[in-house]
């Protein structure tokens, strides 16, 4: 009779979280906003490439070297 009971207790509380899960299969998610920084700029110049991007309010700036780069092409 215990055994008996306590199968149908834990099937009751897994039968539930079945449920609960099933409960949420669907929905919508809508964004409203739109892209406020301006993409990052790249200049290249004798065998080297310069990106200057503005994030978060600060100015970032990096250097490349390009080998095997021609720049009489």
């Amino acid at each position: 009779m215990n055994a008996f009971r306590l199968f149908l207790i834990v099937g009751m509380l897994f039968s539930w979280t079945a449920v609960s899960h099933a409960g949420v299969a669907g929905g919508v998610i809508r964004f409203v906003g739109s892209i406020v920084e301006s993409p990052c700029t790249v200049n290249i110049a004798d065998s080297k490439a310069n990106t200057q991007c503005y994030r978060n309010g600060q100015r970032y700036q990096a250097q490349q070297a390009l080998s095997g780069f021609d720049t009489t092409r």
